[in-house]
């Protein structure tokens, strides 16, 4: 496989993503190698998948782990800890995952979980098409994605 055959590195490393629908969320772990977000895994009951950077995190990619990762710290510039921000997630079930961006322009995944139609997860790769001012490379970007239904007072 060329390193820059984006879609097929794509189709390689992404062909796992269908395994989580269906699946209660337990955990959200994020391991920081400082100050970036490396590594970002999804743990359930019965499995764990690492979401983290291809080719330098021009794209990313997720597969199943054997065991999950013990929380703490790895190394002085490594730790494992729980990421709170996707805290809201927690108990919920994954309704759907799919794939957003491309290639050295947000390339990620977006989950949407049961219960609650106006947040989504998103994992994405730090090149999101914007210049970072702080020189932050080969890394993710993690969010939440809010969206509105409907015509609100405050709109």
């Amino acid at each position: 496989m060329d390193s820059h055959d984006y879609p097929a590195i794509i189709r390689e490393h992404c062909k796992a993503l269908p395994e989580v629908v269906g699946k209660i969320l337990t955990q959200a772990l994020v391991q920081i190698v400082e100050p970036e977000f490396n590594v970002f895994v999804l743990v359930f009951a019965d499995s764990a998948y690492a979401i983290s950077g291809r080719v330098g995190a021009e794209v990313i990619g997720i597969h199943r782990l054997d065991t999950p990762p013990e929380e703490g710290t790895s190394s002085p510039i490594t730790v494992t800890k729980p990421f709170k921000m996707f805290d809201l997630f927690l108990g919920r079930r994954i309704a759907q995952a799919r794939m957003i961006g491309e290639a050295w322009n947000g390339h990620g995944f977006e989950f949407s979980f049961e219960g609650l139609p106006n947040r989504t997860m998103i994992v994405q790769s730090i090149y999101a098409g914007a210049e970072n001012e702080q020189e932050l490379h080969d890394c993710l970007r993690l969010g939440v994605g809010c969206y509105y239904l409907q015509d609100e007072p405050n709109l």
